[in-house]
């Protein structure tokens, strides 16, 4: 039973530090702990990557200085939103423009390959999928730039849910280890009310002085005990292993054995 409490305990423990753990995640993956006020010109900022809330503690805009400098920032603040929006907007023509150059390349050199025979076509195919793949990448750069302060807020909002259930599973999972740990608590002692005898006691009264006794079992009360019902209306929490409560067990046992043996005796009669 006690080996019983002691893992239960260990189970409570570790699952209450896996939910703890779920809820910060990992210091090393998340380089913002907290807002900075920090606003520097919008012109010395290279780009910027979004940190969530649901991985780390809070939701942050990491912002990458032509220093090489990071500045955490408040994705609701003016600022921060200005900041993106100007990254953005610097960022875009430029891909466009390296693009706009590679398949022009490409279509300048499209009638070269398909004039002359002796061109591989491998050449051809190769310089197609490349150019499938950058457009490819070109659209996926323009659908995670198209994700504005909204979706930000969206996903902050979205960080914040998943936090909260965390936190009601860390309530619950701590209320049912507390649960189980005071079920197995009460399995190893007994109910109290129960359990009249909670340590022996040294009383000896002579043996005529008994009424009657009950045993207590150490099963479900933290000690085996024979409690003795005395004439004056007390009780004697005795050690059976002693030999006056051998003696004493043996002499009730005789009163009640002589007495039934007298009732039956009268109902014969």
């Amino acid at each position: 039973m006690q080996f019983g409490l002691v893992l239960a305990t260990l189970l409570c423990f570790t699952t209450w530090m896996n939910l703890v753990h779920a809820v910060t995640g990992p210091v090393q993956n998340c380089p913002c702990l907290r807002w900075s006020p920090t606003q520097i010109h919008v012109d010395k900022i290279l780009n910027y990557t979004i940190q969530r809330e649901g991985i780390c503690s809070i939701t942050a805009i990491m912002f990458q200085t032509v220093r090489g400098k990071t500045i955490c920032s408040d994705p609701e603040t003016k600022w921060t939103k200005k900041a993106m929006q100007k990254v953005d907007s610097k960022a875009k023509p430029k891909v466009v423009e390296k693009i706009q150059k590679e398949e022009g390349s490409a279509s300048e050199m499209t009638p070269a390959v398909s004039s002359a025979p002796t061109k591989s076509p491998q050449r051809t195919s190769r310089i197609v999928k490349r150019l499938k793949k950058r457009s490819r990448k070109m659209r996926q750069w323009q659908r995670s730039r198209a994700c504005d302060t909204e979706c930000v807020l969206r996903e902050h909002l979205k960080a914040k849910v998943i936090i909260l259930m965390m936190q009601f599973g860390l309530v619950l999972a701590t209320f049912l280890c507390f649960t189980t740990w005071m079920n197995l608590v009460h399995a190893a002692t007994g109910p109290v009310q129960n359990c009249q005898c909670l340590q022996w006691s040294t009383t000896k009264i002579h043996t005529d002085k008994i009424l009657n006794y009950t045993i207590q079992r150490e099963g479900t009360c933290s000690v085996t005990a024979i409690i003795f019902q005395t004439v004056g209306g007390k009780t004697l929490c005795s050690n059976p292993d002693s030999s006056w409560t051998k003696k004493a067990m043996l002499k009730v046992d005789r009163q009640e054995a002589r007495s039934s043996a007298n009732q039956e005796v009268g109902s014969l009669s």
